[in-house]
């Protein structure tokens, strides 16, 4: 098991030659699926935001 460290944006990211893996996870408290970006050189992760959700999101409250 490795230890990961979040960053908010790509810029904050830099390694000369990225290894990106696309992670597709399970969040435990609200329980819904999202992707993750995790980079392999530096063991840094950056979650995607879901374009998708948000819009249903939007959907409901109106």
């Amino acid at each position: 098991m490795r230890e990961l460290v979040q960053i908010d944006s790509l810029t904050e990211h830099a390694c000369g030659q990225p290894s990106i893996e696309r992670w597709h996870v399970l969040e435990p408290v609200s329980g819904r699926w999202s992707w993750m970006r995790v980079f392999g050189c530096c063991d840094q992760v950056m979650t995607e935001a879901d374009e998708q959700q948000d819009a249903a999101t939007v959907k409901r409250a109106a």
